[in-house]
């Protein structure tokens, strides 16, 4: 494995040899534009079965680092109990990708199973 050092400031300087990153970092906001805190956010690279999973904090905020993400595209995801899922791709290089913003609606499936809404 190589050993490089990648140095983040406000935006991220990779090395030659290192591993493309992707940084996703933005808020789950409902369509009135409040929180959603404890949403699942799923970042994943479409030439890879891996992914990176997180949740949303109390201000909806999230941010994930994927290591090794050759691509694009990339996409993020967001899901939580009562709203439909919500994506956004992300069809630029490996990089930071700030400010993404995930609206999350509530679902129209009052028969479905408590924990089945919503599901990423």
């Amino acid at each position: 494995m190589r050993n490089c050092t990648t140095l983040v400031l406000l935006a991220t300087l990779g090395c030659l040899g290192c591993d493309p990153t992707v940084h996703a970092r933005g808020y789950v906001r409902d369509a009135a534009g409040r929180p959603v805190p404890g949403a699942t956010v799923t970042l994943r690279v479409e030439a890879s079965d891996r992914a990176e999973v997180g949740r949303a904090d109390s201000a909806g905020w999230f941010a994930l680092t994927r290591f090794g993400a050759y691509g694009p595209p990339f996409e993020v995801r967001a899901c939580r109990d009562g709203y439909a899922p919500a994506r956004q791709e992300v069809a630029t290089e490996a990089g930071l990708h700030d400010a993404l913003q995930l609206v999350l609606t509530p679902a129209v499936s009052p028969s479905s199973p408590p924990g089945q809404l919503g599901g990423c």
